[in-house]
């Protein structure tokens, strides 16, 4: 069963006030992308920053840090961090030529300030055509090349950023056991911070749903530094809708995602918009979220989203039987999520206790 915990609030207080250290499993979210957009008139929205060439030194890069501070306190050691940025766009009026901005390296770098390890990343393909349809970008279109070929550049994709607390001689957070199934094979894969090892069994798929017969695994146990054999019955510790399969792996370990669908988002969010909001991307791709969760939680581990938006990762997380937390500032993507998460549990058959607290 999931707990699910969400706030109206701003994110940095809300994690001051309310989780304690070393208390989170894993944060998956989407930042604010600097001054690019803005969603409410309060002061805590960091979309109503000044904006500046510099992501460095302008009022950004002083807001996030606090956000980064707290992830970094409420973050088991050993976790990982998904973080979702995109590369910003420079107009001729505003910065006085026509380019980009290097929003990922400055993330990079402010996460590193603050005692995260860069441990990876993927870059998430995006449909150029509906980039330039969306954005107006004549950089990207055909006929800008026939004035002058020097005027185009390819579409920016999105990144998934992944940083790591540092686990020091413990890892409070656990190993994340990841079952790979394939037709003629389950093989449970245990990372370890000693030894990296793979337990093999001999196994049949016999229905869709997942039953399978008993086998024997053979494992390497640490406690009593022997290997040992055991036999599995009737699925025990298998849980395959919250883990990932070989063949995922196989197409996740690629550094660039070229099948997430732009319109795998969740519904309703363009209702949460409000007259005063300026127009924004949508949500984050549920596939997205969903192969993070699957990557680096165990089922019944807490996902944390400090700019939750309308529930996307709290969405993903009820679905995949992880418990969830989440901060939102603005009123209307708050009931959103409240709605978004009810879904959720519909879908899943669970009765979920859900927390949440309006400021």
């Amino acid at each position: 069963m999931s707990d699910v915990q969400i706030w109206n609030r701003d994110c940095v207080q809300g994690m001051a006030d309310f989780l304690p250290d070393n208390s989170v499993d894993c944060c998956i979210t989407s930042i604010p992308f600097a001054a690019l957009f803005s969603y409410s008139h309060k002061t805590e929205d960091i979309g109503n920053c000044q904006d500046s060439d510099n992501l460095m030194a302008c009022q950004f890069s002083v807001h996030i840090r606090y956000a980064f501070e707290q992830l970094f306190r409420v973050l088991k050691p050993g976790s990982i961090f998904c973080c979702h940025v995109q590369q910003l766009l420079t107009y001729k009026v505003q910065h006085g030529f026509m380019g980009m901005r290097d929003f990922r390296g400055a993330v990079i770098t402010m996460a590193q300030n603050h005692g995260f390890f860069p441990h990876g990343e993927v870059a998430i393909v995006k449909n150029p055509r509906n980039i330039a349809k969306r954005n107006n970008l004549h950089s990207l279109m055909f006929v800008t090349g026939a004035r002058d070929a020097r005027s185009l550049s390819p579409a920016m994709n999105d990144y998934v950023l992944f940083f790591r607390k540092p686990a020091g001689d413990a890892d409070p957070a656990g190993r994340v056991h990841g079952i790979i199934e394939t037709q003629k094979e389950i093989m449970l894969v245990e990372p370890s911070p000693i030894i990296n090892y793979i337990d093999h069994g001999n196994i049949k798929r016999v229905k869709k749903d997942y039953q399978i017969i008993p086998y024997r695994i053979v494992s390497f146990d640490e406690r009593l530094g022997a290997t040992v054999t055991r036999t599995v019955t009737g699925g025990e510790g298998i849980n395959p809708d919250g883990w990932f399969t070989k063949e995922d792996w196989i197409k996740w370990a690629h550094g660039c995602w070229t099948d997430i669908l732009e319109i795998d988002t969740l519904d309703g969010y363009k209702c949460a918009r409000e007259n005063d909001e300026e127009k924004h991307v949508c949500p984050l791709q549920l596939e997205v979220i969903r192969r993070c969760i699957k990557l680096y939680t165990n089922p019944g581990n807490t996902v944390l989203d400090p700019f939750m938006g309308i529930g996307s990762v709290a969405y993903v997380a009820v679905e995949q039987g992880r418990n969830a937390i989440g901060f939102e500032l603005k009123e209307s993507y708050h009931r959103m999520a409240l709605s978004n998460i009810e879904k959720a549990q519909n879908g899943t058959g669970q009765q979920i206790p859900l927390f949440s607290e309006t400021i």
